[in-house]
């Protein structure tokens, strides 16, 4: 059949045809009822609703087999909730909702289907909170940018992202569509955008508050530190901001606030304020690498340690002894922290994914 035109619609309703079905350039008007109705459709080959095809109102191809594509290039659909829905569709080839493929009005459910390409383009793309991609699979998909398809699984709505517990607590946060669209890239060789898809989605988890207390900080800890892992690198650029902070709060009390670790060090500088000759001189950004970088050792923390007590102060501090030391436990702390999500990360010991 082809450039048709009907009103009230078609019904294929569990229809079995061997060969290809061809819908190209029909006008299908609903009249208030679906465009098509097709539930359990089989085909043995390609399904054609390209060609300026038109539908008022729901194209319904759930729980459908098709041998080949389905192709609905250039087409139009414009209906009252779900415009097209695939749910439960099983497609051995490709998928095309591109090159003019278009949803006036609608939603969009491609929950649980399957198929072995899936082209599309923003154009075709149903408004915010109008698309279903829960439980789809896809063996590639077209384009494969992960700029494009996050902003494609937005428009999944929000009971679909973060469907919230029965106890009324942290949302179950669905990943499987950020994980099968970060496995599909890894495959196909964009590992980069993988990682972007696999950092989104948990930023998602967070924002679901799919993590509570302790272990939430911890998450947000880690992501904006390694982005969870996948972006060990941006270590570089926190470690330096840390290690010169504490090294200005050191050189704000100096040599009046730091004294000698050896007793026989610290005897003579607490008598004359200043260390022995041949005493490892104090170096604020030295003190601070030292104590940030575990196994490695300076010769500064063994030689030197903060004394709130000491005799030698001359005058009040801009940063008080008490802070100073708690300071220096939390710089130290996070030297060992990012140090291991360092490693974990380049190793790949805990990548998500």
């Amino acid at each position: 059949m082809r450039r048709f035109r009907v009103r009230g619609g078609v019904r294929l309703f569990g229809s079995s045809i061997d060969g290809n079905l061809s819908l190209r350039g029909a006008w299908m008007l609903g009249g208030g009822r679906d465009a098509l109705q097709a539930t359990g459709l089989r085909v043995g080959n390609s399904v054609h609703m390209d060609d300026d095809l038109f539908a008022q109102g729901s194209v319904l191809l759930q729980r459908a087999v098709i041998g080949n594509d389905l192709d609905l290039r250039s087409s139009r659909i414009d209906a009252q909730g779900t415009a097209l829905s695939l749910q439960g569709t099983r497609i051995g080839g490709t998928l095309y909702l591109d090159a003019g493929f278009r949803i006036e009005k609608g939603g969009l459910d491609l929950s649980d289907a399957s198929v072995a390409r899936f082209q599309d383009a923003e154009g075709g793309w149903p408004t915010k909170g109008w698309l279903n991609a829960l439980g789809f699979v896809y063996g590639l998909i077209d384009p494969p940018d992960a700029p494009i398809r996050l902003r494609w699984l937005d428009l999944q709505p929000p009971l679909v992202a973060a469907a919230v517990r029965k106890d009324g607590h942290a949302p179950a946060f669905h990943a499987q569509p950020h994980e099968q669209l970060a496995q599909v890239l890894r495959r196909a060789g964009h590992e980069r955008d993988a990682r972007r898809v696999a950092i989104a989605k948990e930023d998602a988890l967070h924002s679901a508050g799919a993590y509570r207390g302790a272990a939430r900080w911890w998450h947000s800890f880690y992501g904006q530190t390694l982005r969870y892992g996948y972006q060990p690198q941006r270590s570089l650029l926190f470690t330096p901001l840390i290690i010169a902070g504490f090294a200005l709060a050191l050189a704000a009390g100096g040599h009046e606030l730091m004294v000698p670790t050896k007793p026989e060090a610290a005897a003579q500088f607490f008598e004359h304020c200043q260390s022995p000759p041949n005493y490892p001189e104090f170096s604020p950004l030295i003190f601070a690498l030292d104590t940030f970088i575990p196994s490695v050792n300076l010769h500064q923390k063994d030689s030197w340690r903060i004394d709130e007590h000491s005799r030698c102060l001359c005058h009040v501090l801009p940063v008080p002894a008490g802070v100073l030391k708690g300071w220096l436990a939390v710089h130290t702390l996070m030297g060992w922290l990012i140090a291991a999500l360092t490693v974990a990360g380049f190793t790949g010991l805990v990548r998500k994914g």
